[in-house]
């Protein structure tokens, strides 16, 4: 499900009166959560999941998962209005990330409910269609969307992705394959792309066993 919301986007501007004058990210995306609690008045829930790598948090509505945050991102979630609870959506992608982190897992199944601008949304979509272990940069991306020389549009959308992991923002690159920002940092970053690099040479060893021994 995806639900695109034109008076108070991520911008930190009302498309009616222009009032807003906010420019830090954190208050952005809080905006936008307080406009969804109180003014779309819809029930949403969150939830924590211990992992070695930290806690990561998890919020969604009754249509599907609405954010995946990692440790250092507790600043851009206001769970006010929430209620804790595992309501099917966060269960369920609870489970698949765990599983994913443990090498288990190479795409996710679970419902999500995408809040952002069609253009933003657009992005993210994109950013689904990344295969596991693969990296892109900023620059694929907006070549592949027919927006040569948006790269820099397609950096600012990739960093508000609220799905970390599922939306996996952390295989785009620097064009020259550097490893540029993550919310969750870059030794996090690294940890990921290295575990998916080695799922994925550790499934294909396993098939070349299973193909010498039949």
């Amino acid at each position: 499900m995806e639900r695109c919301f034109w008076i108070v986007q991520y911008s930190g501007l009302c498309n009616i009166c222009g009032r807003f004058d906010i420019n830090k990210r954190t208050r952005d995306i809080l905006s936008v959560r307080r406009y969804l609690v109180n003014f779309l008045r819809r029930k949403m829930y969150f939830d924590i999941l211990h992992d070695d790598i930290g806690d990561i948090i998890f919020t969604a509505s009754d249509e599907g998962l609405t954010g995946v945050y990692l440790p250092g991102q507790e600043d851009f979630i206001l769970l006010d209005g929430m209620v804790r609870a595992n309501n099917h959506c966060i269960e369920q992608a609870k489970i698949e990330i765990k599983e994913y982190l443990d090498g288990n897992r190479l795409h996710f199944t679970v419902e999500v409910d995408l809040i952002g601008s069609e253009f933003q949304i657009k992005v993210w979509r994109a950013l689904r269609n990344i295969p596991y272990a693969q990296t892109v940069s900023y620059k694929d991306i907006a070549n592949a969307l027919g927006m040569r020389g948006g790269y820099q549009a397609i950096g600012r959308a990739n960093g508000k992705n609220p799905l970390a992991i599922i939306i996996p923002c952390h295989r785009v690159v620097g064009i020259n394959g550097k490893l540029v920002g993550y919310a969750g940092g870059i030794e996090l970053k690294r940890t990921l792309l290295t575990l998916e690099k080695n799922t994925k040479e550790s499934r294909i060893s396993r098939t070349s066993v299973q193909l010498v021994t039949e």
